[in-house]
């Protein structure tokens, strides 16, 4: 990923290290987020949604949603 950035990021390499561990782990939480909680569709309006479900219920229970969400899809790849 670094070499990617670094290759296809104009002023990537200009970053201090600091700022570009945050850009990896963005891209990877990000990844999580739209595969396991979004079910790859991260549009504007579901994430919308999505916070204002979460809003609803409070931090804790958004917590144990997301693992819900995570665990069920990693369920559905190992039944498969």
């Amino acid at each position: 990923m670094e070499n990617w950035f670094l290759k296809n990021i104009i002023g990537y390499d200009l970053l201090s290290a600091e700022e570009r561990e945050s850009i990896k782990y963005f891209s990877i939480l990000w990844s999580f987020f739209e595969n396991y909680v979004m079910d790859t569709n991260a549009s504007f309006y579901r994430i919308q949604q999505k916070m204002t479900e979460w809003d609803k219920i409070g931090p804790s229970r958004m917590q144990l949603s997301i693992l819900q969400d995570w665990g069920t899809k990693k369920m559905m790849v190992f039944e498969n």
